[in-house]
């Protein structure tokens, strides 16, 4: 066993000059590919932290049966400080014996507030903040009471006289996790995996083939001077170990440093401790072992065919061609997203379709599957591309680059996965973004706003008011309301749309889809519509067709209006931003009585508050008498959209990293890999040019099929995700306006990988071993 470990290990540091280059470039590659796998392994634990915090800190209301006797009264306040939340719990002591809350050493008296460190910073550099707050800050809350070190939080302590109405506990901690923070970040880490995993997964396989043609060479070698077979196996499999494992040893110390960074900074949207997303001693451990189990598996069972024909491996033989089973990953990958998106399809587009975990997950699945699919049939689409330019009737170069590559197809896998893997990761980005925008709703990163203007001197000054830019617009005015002569609740739904009135919004079809965040495939502009929440449609509460309704014009007139037939069922329209359950929609820019005076001016303004007060300034420069209503922002939306965006442009960013460094991995592998080759066709007397226009060939006439079949399962993939949660009807273009200059920066980038691979001279070293 010491003989194979130190062959084993003069194996790995031998080779020169190369071969300490490839065994770098190996280390760095699995250790990069480990700290990013840690990364996403370790945020579930992140996650049921936080929920597990906040449930643990969570007053236990008292009353219940074979609950303790209540020690204290509480009152929970939800507020904000621009833009972030900043939650507050009363707290009112009925004796001596009330426990502390965690992270608090004692119950804060009246007036005392122990806050947590980003808040009592806050609370004493803003007055004004402080004036919500009574009394003065004491002490300030541990690790252990928090959600993050940036978390606004506090515990303010008052007398039972102003909790009247608030509630008895008995102590802190409700048993189970906090529904609110699980569905603040539902679906962050299965976000990040999708984008993360799979260029991980490509970039440690490149990583891990580096030189594979030099090492069944040098394997073969071995056993032709007589090892036996099981001997050479073990010192692959002890190489190949000793490299895997101390790269996932130098993952993991790289993990540890840049956790805490990324965990402070926010990068994912969202903030944590360091120590929850700790790997620990037993951690790494287990990570560095598993490591080398599969790096030795793997370089063992890659030297199988080498070792069973040393002869062959030792000579430069064409290699194997291409087995047609690598293009079933990428079949069953389309075939696990195709019918979400094909469903819609089937159910004529009027119906939000619901899907279980199970199919969730089938798709995922699925994503992978493409994702994986896609670099493995770059073998076969290599292989194909090489039999169509080997035909005798083409050029010299052309048909030279075709005999390369049918000869070597592999290298060519691993210069073209990184690039295939940038383009993959934004298809599907774009498709996960824009799924998580219509989440999110148009308020979540911006301000709403509602005008009325019944001061207006004229209907042309509301109507300068209603074309104010805006991100988003829309108008609301309600019926005239006629009371049936007989006393009492209506009987019919009619006499309720007459008692009550109905509402008219106006918007055209793009505006009310982003506003009711619902993709509405039946809406047509030009089209009056009846507007209705899921659970009220066909009900009593539902506006009926058919009915006459009256609505002031803007002369004052009275204007008769039929409920029209057509209906759009929305789901959850209650609390979209129109917050109605029915109203009727006139799909258009303009009102269709014209601007009367009940009519109601609602806007979507961007972010920044500035933005705000410049809104309200070109209003009031139109109508000095309007009346400007700011609504309050929706923290939990905001702070779950910030959740999702900055977990999918950190994964963006890596999934875009890892693919780069694939690529330029390859490249230097390739470089030194065809050197030998290209001596050989200088020495036989073919000019650099032609070698030069061989190697371009060589790389882009498989690039532009490989481009064609990443941007086609990127697209697949992206309008995948979009439909699971059946916000967007349609394909989405969005996907292909992000991978097409993602194809051509990859296609510029392989082009300028030729020149490397040929280089410019001769070297005296090259001559002698030719």
């Amino acid at each position: 066993m010491s003989r194979t470990f130190s062959l084993a290990i003069r194996l790995v540091r031998g080779g020169g000059a190369a071969g300490i280059t490839r065994l770098a470039l190996m280390t760095v590659g699995m250790a990069v590919g480990v700290a990013v796998t840690t990364l996403v392994v370790m945020l579930p634990s992140v996650l049921d932290h936080r929920a597990a915090a906040s449930s643990g800190r969570l007053p236990a209301p008292a009353g219940e049966a074979g609950s303790a006797k209540p020690t204290f009264m509480f009152a929970l306040v939800e507020d904000s400080w621009k833009g972030q939340r900043f939650s507050r719990v009363l707290l009112a002591p009925l004796g001596t014996d009330a426990v502390p809350p965690p992270g608090v050493e004692r119950f804060p008296g009246p007036g005392e507030i122990i806050a947590s460190p980003s808040a009592a910073a806050l609370l004493a550099d803003h007055p004004e903040l402080g004036a919500r707050v009574p009394g003065r800050v004491t002490s300030e809350i541990a690790a252990e009471g928090l959600l993050a070190p940036d978390e606004m939080f506090a515990y303010v302590g008052v007398t039972p006289d102003r909790l009247e109405g608030g509630s008895e506990a008995s102590g802190f901690g409700v048993g189970f996790q906090d529904d609110i923070v699980r569905e603040t970040f539902d679906g962050v880490a299965r976000e990040l995996g999708v984008l993360v995993l799979t260029p991980a997964l490509i970039y440690v396989v490149v990583c891990g083939r580096l030189a594979a043609a030099t090492r069944a060479r040098r394997y073969a070698a071995l056993r032709l001077i007589g090892l036996r077979r099981s001997h050479v196996l073990r010192i692959a499999a002890t190489e190949s170990a000793i490299t895997g494992g101390f790269g996932a040893l130098v993952g993991v110390l790289l993990y540890e440093q840049l956790s805490p960074p990324v965990a402070r900074s926010g990068a994912l949207g969202f903030t944590w401790y360091p120590e929850v997303s700790d790997v620990g001693a037993a951690g790494t451990a287990a990570i560095v072992l598993l490591a080398a189990v599969v790096s030795a598996l793997v370089g063992a069972l890659g030297l199988r065919q080498s070792l069973n024909r040393p002869v062959a491996a030792r000579a430069a033989v064409e290699e194997p061609p291409a087995r047609w089973w690598l293009l079933l990953p990428l079949i069953l990958g389309l075939g696990l997203m195709l019918p979400v998106i094909l469903r819609r399809v089937t159910t004529g587009g009027t119906t939000r379709v619901v899907y279980t975990d199970v199919q969730i997950a089938m798709v995922l699945t699925g994503m992978v599957l493409a994702g994986v699919g896609v670099v493995l049939a770059i073998r076969p689409i290599v292989s194909s591309t090489a039999r169509a330019v080997a035909h005798p009737s083409l050029p010299l170069t052309l048909r030279l680059a075709g005999r390369r590559l049918s000869c070597t197809p592999s290298s060519t896998l691993r210069l073209l996965s990184g690039l295939a893997v940038l383009v993959l990761v934004g298809g599907i980005s774009a498709g996960v973004l824009r799924d998580d925008e219509l989440a999110a709703g148009p308020e979540v990163d911006a301000f709403t706003v509602t005008v009325d203007a019944r001061r207006a001197a004229t209907p042309q000054v509301r109507e300068k008011v209603a074309l104010v830019p805006a991100q988003h617009r829309w108008t609301v005015q309600y019926s005239i309301a006629r009371p049936p002569a007989n006393v009492g609740p209506p009987t019919t739904a009619a006499d309720r749309v007459a008692m009550f009135g109905v509402a008219m919004v106006t918007a055209p079809c793009a505006q009310i889809r982003v506003i009711t965040k619902s993709a509405l495939p039946g809406c047509r502009d030009g089209a009056d519509y009846r507007l209705v929440d899921a659970e009220l449609h066909n009900t009593a509460e539902d506006i009926p067709p058919g009915v006459m309704v009256q609505f002031a014009d803007d002369k004052g007139e009275s204007n008769s209006y039929r409920t029209p037939e057509a209906s759009l069922v929305v789901d959850d329209l209650e609390q979209s931003q129109l917050h109605l359950s029915s109203a009727i929609l006139v799909a258009a820019e303009r009102p269709r009585f014209g601007w009367p005076e009940n009519l109601l001016l609602n806007f979507v303004v961007a972010e920044p508050e500035s933005n705000v007060e410049a809104f309200k300034s070109a209003v009031l420069a139109n109508d000095p008498t309007a009346a400007i209503d700011v609504q309050l922002r929706n923290i939990p939306a905001l702070e779950a959209y910030r959740a999702h965006r900055g977990t999918i442009s950190t994964g963006v960013m890596i999934g875009f990293f890892l693919g780069a460094a694939a690529f330029l991995i390859a490249v230097v592998d390739r470089a030194i890999d065809r050197r030998r080759d290209v001596i050989s066709l200088l020495v036989l007397g073919m000019p650099l040019r032609s070698v030069r226009a061989s190697q371009l060939f060589h790389i882009t006439l498989p690039l532009i099929a490989v481009l064609v079949v990443t941007v086609a399962v990127g697209h697949v993939a992206g309008n995948a995700w979009l439909q699971l949660n059946g916000r967007y009807s349609g394909w989405y273009g969005g996907t292909l306006k992000t991978m097409l200059p993602l194809a051509g920066l990859a296609a510029l980038a392989a082009i300028s990988a030729a020149p490397v691979v040929v280089g410019k001279t001769i070297r005296a070293e090259d001559m002698r071993r030719e």
